[in-house]
């Protein structure tokens, strides 16, 4: 669960595409008491305020970062945290 790494960590995490309508990730941060910077899970658990999250829609960010130049390759992009998971995938003119 994307939660609980992010807590262990101690860093943000996406999750898996949602599978509903645009196959958003969800990015999960942690918010520490003071800006308190933890450094084991347990210290980590004990400060915990909060999370800050957010939908992250994977081709959105990728229109922003290339503006819709990558329409002209195909591109692949994988989270290779646990295997190769597909993340995002154009079809490519050329």
């Amino acid at each position: 669960m994307p939660v609980q790494a992010a807590l262990e960590r101690g860093e943000a995490c996406l999750s898996a595409p949602s599978g509903t309508r645009d196959d958003r990730l969800m990015m999960f941060v942690p918010v520490y008491r003071n800006g308190d910077r933890p450094r084991t899970p347990a210290a980590r658990e004990a400060s915990l305020q909060g999370w800050v999250y957010l939908p992250f829609d994977m081709r959105r960010y990728v229109d922003a970062s290339l503006g819709g130049e990558y329409g002209k390759v195909g591109l692949r992009i994988f989270d290779t945290t646990h295997g190769d998971r597909l993340l995002f995938a154009s079809q490519g003119d050329g």
